[in-house]
């Protein structure tokens, strides 16, 4: 018998199912010519469970660290919103959230450089109005350098104009990609 992951199982115990005494060869060869088993050698399928997920690359949000620009801050003024991956992702629809405060309406916010670990992930440095990644945009897909887990992914906002007094505008980050799992 070849080495296809199945060896240790008992087939002969298959009693009822017309698979009686052959062997995982036969019975994986015959799955195959059948169109309904695409197996590399060596490999083990894994068995469907109801709840339990796919192996495979899945779309997740990776959220970021929230700031706020507070009452005061001067125009040009950067902070940074950071998150670190926890399995291997590769950021593809970036969202950002404004939430300003009455009487800071007019204050615009820029991305000034996205980084996943020490790579840019701009087409070239400048700003970008961080509404253009609202969650209502459109064709604002943006497919990431692919991270292994523990590398840091690092956000820039400017202010445009200083912060009223009595004001503020939070920023929320959210970068929806692909993980394998």
């Amino acid at each position: 018998m070849s080495n296809n992951g199945l060896e240790g199982y008992d087939f002969d115990d298959l009693q009822g199912s017309g698979l009686e005494g052959y062997d995982a060869d036969e019975i994986l060869g015959a799955l195959a010519k059948k169109g309904g088993l695409a197996l590399k050698k060596g490999w083990m399928p894994r068995p469907f469970a109801p709840g339990v997920p796919k192996i495979g690359p899945r779309l997740q949000p990776l959220p970021f660290t929230v700031t706020t620009f507070a009452a005061g801050t001067a125009a040009g003024t950067v902070q940074q919103v950071t998150a670190d991956t926890q399995k291997p992702f590769r950021g593809e629809r970036l969202v950002v959230v404004l939430d300003r405060s009455a009487g800071a309406a007019a204050v615009g916010i820029n991305i000034s450089r996205i980084q996943v670990g020490v790579d840019l992930q701009q087409a070239g440095i400048g700003q970008v109005p961080a509404a253009a990644f609202g969650a209502t945009a459109v064709g604002v897909r943006m497919v990431a350098d692919a991270n292994e887990p523990g590398v840091r992914v690092a956000i820039d906002y400017t202010n445009i104009i200083a912060v009223p007094a009595g004001e503020s505008v939070s920023v929320s980050t959210v970068w929806f990609g692909r993980t394998l799992t």
